[in-house]
């Protein structure tokens, strides 16, 4: 993932919570880019992430507001084998309290904005007047 996909970035001590832009369909051109929270370790030995979509956040939280089944569960599934932090209910809680803290985050993340390339300028003359302008894609 580039860095300028990167929207907020959370350190959470052994772990990160990071919302950012990805392209879930990337081989399709001109495919947009979706708001994400990844849960990703800092450890060396940790080289894989958690990605909550933006469409399926609701998966994570009940009506309280609180943690639901599907949260118990992937919690616990997050801390042990995406993070490496071990299967312990304390690491899982932790893990489950982040991602709590941080979905209303993520559902008001701005709509990602591709930034805007140069691809040249141009000047020309149209009636005797001078114009000038820059080409983007």
């Amino acid at each position: 993932m580039s860095q300028d996909a990167t929207y907020r970035v959370f350190d959470k001590g052994d772990f990160q919570i990071r919302l950012a832009y990805i392209n879930p369909e990337p081989l399709i051109v001109g495919s947009s880019h979706d708001a994400a929270m990844i849960v990703a370790g800092k450890r060396l030995s940790s080289k894989s992430a958690w990605i909550i979509m933006l469409e399926s956040a609701w998966k994570y939280v009940d009506d309280h507001q609180s943690h639901s089944k599907y949260m118990q569960m992937a919690s616990h599934n997050i801390a042990k084998d995406f993070l490496n932090l071990g299967g312990d209910r304390h690491t899982a809680f932790r893990v489950a309290e982040a991602i709590l803290e941080h979905i209303p985050d993520l559902l008001t993340m701005p709509p990602y904005i591709k930034p805007q390339v140069s691809a040249g300028h141009v000047e020309g003359k149209i009636d005797g007047h001078s114009i000038s302008t820059e080409i983007y894609h």
